[in-house]
């Protein structure tokens, strides 16, 4: 029944904040910027910023994220991820789980963006 992520959904406190670290640090073209609402570009589902303070049109009028509510972790896959740990701690990014084997050939980092949501890496080595 429920097989394909269409969009995964970040609020954020701070959107021009959250603009530099996905679209700069993290290096993800913004496809759409409705100011309040922002589609950033990747391979797979797409990966939207939303600011709390705007009403969330795009979603069809779901409710504001709520202080203490639930996270969702956004899992990126990479070739390396080894590679890329290295790349982001260049650039300043916090990891609170340093890579770790979770199955054979399969390794795991997570990271936080500014706003605390935890984010990953997965892939080989």
């Amino acid at each position: 029944m429920l097989s394909t992520i269409g969009t995964v959904v970040v609020f954020v406190a701070d959107m021009a904040r959250a603009k530099r670290f996905y679209a700069g640090t993290l290096g993800l073209t913004v496809k759409r910027d409705f100011g309040g609402w922002v589609e950033l570009g990747t391979l797979g589902a797409t990966l939207a910023l939303h600011d709390g303070a705007v009403a969330p049109v795009e979603v069809g009028g779901a409710g504001h994220a709520r202080p203490g509510g639930p996270r969702v972790q956004v899992s990126f896959e990479v070739a390396s991820v080894s590679r890329v740990v290295a790349s982001l701690r260049g650039e300043g990014v916090r990891f609170v789980r340093d890579p770790v084997e979770i199955a054979p050939g399969r390794h795991v980092a997570s990271f936080t963006d500014p706003d605390g949501n935890e984010l990953s890496v997965a892939g080989g080595a």
